[in-house]
């Protein structure tokens, strides 16, 4: 760690399988400008991790222990815990393991490995969250407009058609 350190770049060190006391030995052979350049990730080293082994909780408590950036290495393939995380623990570094041969690869079966397509989709979803929360007012979407053309009767706008309606009214 202290050579990678000498480079003078970032480095990440992933906390699987660590004690709080392991850590703590750890970064007390560090400088305090060797401290700042790290960034610890909780991790657990189970493949694949089970949802309630993963103590997210404990972010927060490394970030004020250790007074670093606190990441998460993922082993659970759960896009509603990376979803938790950046909502909730306020992650913003996170490590995914990536199956390389299209799901044939021997980790895939392992079941901890994302493939490119899942990660792609996962980017997508945060690049694009403030599109997808929209704004306060309820209206119909761009591509509702053209639907209602046909969906939605245009005197009064409600569906079915008053004609229809009519017939369910005898």
């Amino acid at each position: 760690i202290k050579k990678c350190l000498q480079k003078k770049k970032p480095t990440i060190i992933s906390t699987g399988m660590a004690t709080e006391f392991e850590i703590k030995t750890l970064l007390s052979f560090l400088s305090p400008n060797e401290k700042k350049r790290i960034s610890l990730l909780h991790c657990v080293s189970e493949y694949p991790a089970q949802l309630e082994n993963c103590n997210l909780k404990s972010i927060d408590q490394m970030r004020k222990k250790f007074r670093c950036n606190v990441g998460w290495s993922d082993h659970t393939k759960n896009p509603l815990l990376i979803f938790d995380l950046i909502e909730n623990f306020n992650v913003n570094l996170f490590e995914l393991h990536v199956d390389l041969d299209d799901k044939k690869g021997k980790e895939y079966k392992a079941g901890h490995c994302w493939t490119f397509s899942e990660i792609t989709s996962l980017i997508n979803y945060f690049k694009n969250r403030k599109k997808i929360h929209g704004t306060l007012q309820k209206k119909p979407s761009k591509s509702e407009i053209s639907e209602r053309l046909w969906r939605a009767d245009p005197g009064d706008g409600l569906r079915p058609f008053k004609d229809i309606r009519k017939k369910f009214k005898k």
